[in-house]
């Protein structure tokens, strides 16, 4: 498990909320450090933790939550990995000793950290991996799920709790969310629903993969799958599967799909618990012909997401953690497109690039996968009879024979010997060490398709002084995937038979990190496998391509993004592989020129990743033909491409481009660094029949826009030195018409972003800016712009997310146009026509803004100018909005300045102030009105701050109105409020409020206010006299170095919490006795360092 999932699709039945909650109860005692979680396979352990990992977290339990797998051959170095990736703690030893050292000493500076070890087979020695005792460290404690019972008996749990199966009524309620059975639908179906599921014994993943598998099926489908799953018979598997194994089965039979079923089967070829990179299956899926009458890796591609769609649909197939969020939002409905257009080629094509853009960012992952391990055990078991096999011990000599017919083969740490003698295997899958490959293994393999080696050095000593390739794989002259990796590596994890090629250099804790790896040399014997369509290689000792590479015409994807010391390509070896699609070199590598224009010359090339070097210093570049994705830098890039529709153009340090002007108006993604002069120079030699509408807006009235990037999409503008000028007046309407991200950073040249860089009325949905020294505005209002706007542009483009760092001259982001701005120019211009517009295309701005993000802009006195109109639709400013945060504003006095009656922060959720010493109030009683969906305050160093909402300041504090305004605030949503450091700060929120109800409230901390006198304060004539008043499901206060604290709230009423688990009161020596635990009058709390479990729930 590569990292604590969020368990989104876990279902809440009594039997579990039972357990659930009893395991949460546990974590909370002191007295208990080790607990374990006892089940059969299939019955839902690993989702049950994940959830009470989440919830641990939530809910202040623990600080820190981590998860890894043990499995069924637990790998120590693996598992280290795994905790040191998500503790953020690099290696420093090499022994495994050393690494559980660090770990150890990790855990320790943790205040509470919570570990799970999923799927226990045997005894562990917890020390061997880096859990510290608990005699060294009280506060970390671990949950463990194991099949076992004797395993929690082994490793002396303090408690053990066993998760048993689901009774009727709950598993039929699980059948039918799966099989998407409705109360009122046909009786019949409900009756032969119940049959089914009494056959899969009450095992979740058994009744999830049978719901799954039938639905919109008939009623004599049911019928079927009831006699298959009740006559079912399988002697030759431990009795304890024997009721899981039907079902998995018949959800397998009813796929329905040959190739769908062909990518399950080579999917349990990976090692148990692996998270299955799609990119790398892909290219072993193309090479044995899984898929019928493929001609292309991207065909593969295509055919590969469908088959994966259908497995995760029939729950036989789990999306990782990298992409679970996404894949959860998007693979069903895409699913139900697909089935709907199935016999509509452009159809697929659109929800093919409608999934590439949900899955993949653009520095996103590339898609993986895992497989339940109970249904790769009956995938594997099923694939006998196909002859597949999976082997993790060198096979004796009466074995081998076993082997004789086999056609596909994983084998993981053990050695491939001459003894296998395999003449009819395509599909062979190896992790080796280095004396694990003898040199005539590969002679009696002469039907080989696909090899995928990995040498690995399980020690960073050990060094490899020769290559690894054996002589014997000339005689492989049918293979067509040749994957081969050789390294050294800090832990082995996840899918070690699985290429890994992302040009990322940084990978998440899914994914291999290589700290070195072992010499590639005498590559020559490759350009013999004249059949070759794929080649992979990863090693950055592989410094020189050999002249035989040419040999491969069939070749059809060369992937060298690993060969990170790669210096010498012979000339005319690349522009031989006349057949190449796809060609991949690393960030590392620097392309020569006469190298990328004999690339440029390949005439079916349709994908490529390359650093060249000076890009400036080309001649003309002219692709034979339109490159469909690509990443084209001069610079270190991380750009994964395979999946994604990226195209890339990074520069830095060229102040000329013109030869890839070809690439311009495809472009989507172009990342500009370092840039001197003036752009329009560059513009100048791109695109001369432009210049007039590039370069100087000023010369025409009638600017039509650029042809020039009109499909970018996304521009990183860096390190661009002060005289560097995209136009000499703002930039047209028009350019950049399809850009939806924009970050620029340290470009101290410009003064506004928009219009200077970014025109009016573009569609920017995301805006980054950094360190720009000169920056003044973001947004800056010109009125010669009223000429270009219509009804349907918004004025200024406000994205929907905004995040300011570090501008240390900003004095406002928006610059509204005054009445006297327009005088001049409504002379010549319709003024009823261009004033009705100013509003109308102000509103649009405002409200397309859906989180900000503010930090360290000390200049700023105000946020949001509010502008006023009488018009009723114009009322509700800011309406989008969602979060807002606001760190290290020394000069901010207004969040929004403006009438606030015209603010309507319906869909504000989340609002974080840090820093801002001189804001004095937040919200007014009439914007407060609209906070029904806030569900997190939290506010901190703000020594200024008075109130959080108060009156404005043309009202007075006890006029009727404003009362009665105060009376209606409701926060129904709120969860959260955690306030420190406000010196000046004399209540949190009006006690109305809590006479509302806040039914959500689950935590209040509040520390280090001098003047505060209660948390919930009066207002004359708000003060409530209910009786009582519950906050349900408060589960922690925290009331910290409030010296004037006199009252929790000033309610007549008496305050019941009965969720309240923990109590922190200190430092409040005027609390009194009105501030009380239990009904006793000696129950008071004061100044008491902590009480964590109130005897009586009641103050």
């Amino acid at each position: 498990m590569e990292a604590l999932l969020g368990a989104d699709d876990f279902v809440e039945f009594e039997s579990r909320n039972r357990v659930f909650n009893e395991i949460l109860e546990t974590l909370r005692d002191e007295n208990v450090s080790l607990i374990g979680i006892c089940g059969m396979g299939g019955i839902g352990k690993t989702k049950l933790v994940m959830e009470i990992g989440k919830t641990a977290k939530n809910e202040g339990i623990f600080d820190e939550v981590v998860m890894t797998m043990a499995s069924q051959d637990p790998d120590i170095r693996r598992m280290q990995g795994i905790l040191a990736d998500m503790l953020r703690l690099e290696f420093k030893g090499t022994s495994e000793a050393d690494r559980a050292a660090e770990i150890s000493e990790r855990l320790k500076k943790e205040r509470r950290v919570l570990i799970i070890l999923d799927d226990v087979w045997e005894k562990l020695n917890l020390a061997d991996i880096g859990m510290p005792s608990t005699l060294d460290h009280k506060c970390c404690k671990l949950i463990l799920t194991t099949r076992r019972a004797q395993v929690c008996d082994d490793m002396c749990c303090q408690r053990i709790f066993h998760l048993n199966v689901l009774d009727d009524s709950e598993a039929l309620c699980l059948f039918s969310k799966h099989a998407r059975i409705t109360p009122d639908g046909n009786p019949q179906h409900h009756s032969k629903a119940k049959k089914v599921v009494k056959e899969c014994g009450g095992l979740p993943l058994a009744i999830e993969t049978v719901g799954s598998a039938l639905r919109k099926k008939s009623l004599l489908d049911y019928d079927d799958a009831i006699r298959k799953l009740s006559h079912s018979a399988y002697a030759d598997i431990e009795s304890v599967d024997r009721e899981i194994y039907p079902a998995i089965k018949l959800s397998v039979d009813y796929l329905n799909c040959k190739e769908t079923v062909g990518c399950l089967t080579l999917f349990s070829l990976y090692p148990e618990d692996s998270t299955i990179n799609l990119e790398g299956f892909t290219r072993i899926a193309f090479g044995i012909g899984l898929f019928e009458n493929v001609n292309s890796v991207e065909e593969a591609r295509q055919n590969t997401l469908r088959c994966v769609t259908r497995l995760l649909d029939a729950c036989l197939l789990l999306p990782s953690q990298g992409t679970l969020e996404s894949w959860k939002s998007f693979h069903r409905p895409i699913y139900k497109k697909w089935n709907n257009a199935l016999e509509s080629w452009k159809s697929f094509q659109q929800i093919y690039e409608t999934w590439n853009n949900a899955l993949v960012s653009d520095y996103g992952d590339i898609p993986s996968v895992k497989v339940h391990d109970i249904v790769r055990d009956v995938a594997l078991w099923l694939s006998r009879m196909d002859k597949f096999f999976y082997m993790q011990k060198s096979p004796s000599k009466k074995q081998s024979k076993e082997y004789e017919d086999a056609i596909a083969i994983s084998i993981k740490d053990c050695g491939l010997d001459c003894r296998l003698k395999c003449p009819k295997l395509k599909l062979l899958l190896v992790e080796t060490d280095i004396s694990g490959l003898q040199d005539g293994c590969f002679e009696t393999m002469s039907a080989l398709q696909v090899l995928k080696v990995d040498v690995v050095a399980r020690s960073d000593t050990e060094i490899f002084a020769e290559s690894a390739f054996p002589a014997s794989i000339q005689h492989l002259h049918n293979l067509r995937t040749f994957l081969f990796n050789c390294f050294c590596h800090r832990y082995l994890i996840q899918y070690p038979a699985i290429n890994i090629t992302s040009p990322q250099s940084e990978l998440s804790a899914a994914a291999y990190s290589f700290d070195r790896w072992c010499p590639g040399k005498h590559l020559s014997v490759i350009g013999m496998l004249k059949n070759l369509q794929i080649l992979c290689l990863d090693s950055p000792h592989i410094e020189e391509l050999p002249q035989e590479i040419e040999e491969l015409s069939s070749l059809k994807l060369l992937d060298l993004s690993r060969c990170s010391n790669l210096e010498k390509i012979p000339r005319n070896v690349l522009s031989s592989l006349t057949a190449v699609e796809e060609l991949y070199f690393g960030h590392e590598s620097e392309v020569e020129k006469d190298v990328f224009l004999e690339i440029t010359s390949l005439p079916h090339l349709t994908a490529l990743t390359a650093r060249v070097d000076c890009a400036g210093s080309l001649p003309t570049v002219s692709f034979r033909k339109p490159l469909r994705r690509y990443a084209i830098c001069s610079a270190n890039w991380h750009y994964p491409l395979w999946w994604s529709r990226n195209v890339v153009l990074d520069v830095a340090d060229c102040s000329e481009m013109a030869s890839l002007q070809q690439l311009f108006p495809q472009v989507e993604f172009l990342s500009i660094k370092r840039l001197r002069g003036i752009w329009e120079n560059l513009l100048r030699k791109i695109d001369p029949r432009d210049v007039d509408c590039l370069v100087d807006t000023t010369k025409t009235c009638h600017v039509r826009p650029t042809p020039l990037f009109s499909n970018l999409q996304r521009l990183v503008l860096a390190d661009m030195s002060e005289t560097t000028r995209l136009f000499n007046s703002p930039s047209p309407p028009g350019w950049l018409p399809n850009l939806m991200e924009a970050e620029i950073g340290h470009y101290h040249g410009c003064q506004n972003i928009v219009p200077q860089i970014i025109p009016i009325g573009s569609k920017l949905q995301v805006l980054r800016v950094k360190d720009c020294l000169r920056l003044k505005r973001i947004f800056e209002f010109d009125p010669q712009h009223l000429r270009h706007i219509t009804n349907e542009m918004s004025l200024l483009p406000s994205p929907c997310k905004l995040t300011l760092t570090d501008l240390h001259e900003l004095k406002a982001i928006w610059k509204w146009p005054r009445q006297t701005e327009t005088l001049d120019l409504t002379k010549n211009d319709s003024h009823d026509e261009i004033c009705n517009l100013i509003p109308e295309a102000m509103f649009r701005s405002l409200n397309s803004l859906a989180r900000l993000h503010i930090c360290n802009c000390e200049e700023v006195e105000e946020v949001f100018q509010l502008f006023d109109h009488n018009d009723q639709k114009y009322k509700e400013q800011l309406s989008n909005l969602c979060a807002l945060q606001l760190k290290g504003l020394s000069q901010l006095r207004y969040i929004w300045k403006g009438p606030h009656q015209n603010l309507h922060l319906c869909k504000l959720e989340h609002i974080i102030l840090s820093d801002c010493s001189k804001l004095t109030s937040i919200f007014t009683p009439a914007s407060a009105t609209s906070l029904r969906k806030l569900r997190s305050i939290k506010i901190s160093g703000c020594g200024a701050l008075e109130s959080i909402i108060s009156p404005e300041e043309d009202e007075l504090s006890t006029s009727a109105a404003s009362l009665l305004m105060v009376a209606s605030i409701d926060i129904p949503e709120l969860e959260k409020i955690d306030i420190s450091s406000c010196r000046k700060l004399k209540s949190i929120l009006p006690v109305s409020i809590l006479a509302q109800g806040l039914p959500q409230l689950t935590d209040i901390s509040i520390a280090h206010c001098a003047k505060l006198e209660q948390v919930f304060g009066d207002a004359e004539g708000t003060l409530t006299n209910r009786d009582e008043i519950a906050l349900n499901n408060l589960n922690r206060l925290k009331l910290e170095n409030l010296p004037s604290l006199v009252h929790f709230s000033t309610t007549k009423g008496r305050l019941i919490w009965p969720s309240l688990k923990g109590l922190n009161v200190k430092r409040c020596p005027l609390l009194g006795k009105s501030f009380r635990i239990g009904q006793a009058l000696d129950g008071f709390v004061h100044r008491k360092e902590q009480v964590s479990k109130p005897s009586c729930q009641a103050w």
